[in-house]
């Protein structure tokens, strides 16, 4: 009789439809993630050597940065699931641009997580809001929506390169993005390498969107314990779904 390995106790996956799943992460921590600083420069990747910085500023009404590190790691490209979870998660994805990196979606930290397929095509407009400041757009981010209350771009491993987008794209989420509770941030990065020149998608994006855990970080932490509390809420029961519902009108 054939052994199958059983799916890990640590990670919960469900399908719900061809366009949307979810994973719970019970485990605290994973190999890739955010590593807090407390200059709040902040680390996101391998944990041990992440790829991207993220700048946060200690006044929520400035500029928010992510910027890529040169040298650092990053995950595999190829991925050979084990259990049935995996084979699972895998067997979801195939048809969606995401065709290398898989494995990060079992390296995450504990969290909810909400995986959407996305058509909608990233752009390239002049400016880009990071944070509170709208500045010219670097040449490595691109934006997929840019209209009040929610900013999702991408931002990409090569400083001036477009961005990979062939695997799947990490949400971190900012609440509250320009100081204020009229913004939401959502800034997806690429956990594999960079290829030159980027590539593009060939099939609808595989979104991985935070709904709470370290992946979730609030511009106006600090202030005032139940405003964080209701952010986070209001994050996961009015954003999420407006964000999920726009992806889907894409289609």
């Amino acid at each position: 009789m054939e052994n199958v390995m059983p799916a890990p106790t640590d990670i919960r996956f469900q399908v719900d439809s061809p366009s949307r799943a979810r994973l719970h992460v019970l485990r605290h921590d994973g190999p890739y993630g955010l590593v807090t600083s407390p200059r709040q420069e902040h680390g996101l990747g391998v944990r041990l050597d992440p790829r991207f910085r993220v700048l946060q500023p200690f006044n929520p009404d400035d500029g928010w940065r992510f910027e890529p590190r040169e040298q650092a790691r990053d995950v595999p490209d190829s991925w050979s699931p084990g259990g049935d979870m995996e084979q699972d998660l895998a067997r979801w994805a195939r048809g969606s641009a995401a065709v290398r990196g898989l494995s990060v979606l079992t390296d995450l930290p504990r969290g909810r997580y909400l995986l959407l397929r996305c058509s909608r095509s990233p752009g390239a407009p002049e400016k880009v809001l990071m944070g509170n400041d709208l500045i010219p757009r670097p040449p490595n981010v691109r934006v997929l929506r840019q209209e009040e209350p929610i900013f999702a771009g991408i931002v990409g491993a090569a400083a001036g390169q477009p961005p990979c987008l062939d695997q799947p794209l990490l949400g971190l989420a900012v609440l509250n993005y320009v100081g204020s509770f009229s913004w939401q941030g959502l800034l997806f990065f690429p956990p594999a390498a960079h290829r030159p020149s980027g590539v593009q998608a060939r099939g609808p994006l595989l979104l991985v969107v935070p709904l709470d855990g370290e992946l979730v970080l609030d511009n106006m932490a600090g202030f005032n314990p139940e405003w964080e509390r209701t952010s986070l809420g209001r994050w996961r029961e009015r954003y999420v779904p407006m964000f999920e519902s726009w992806c889907a009108a894409g289609h």
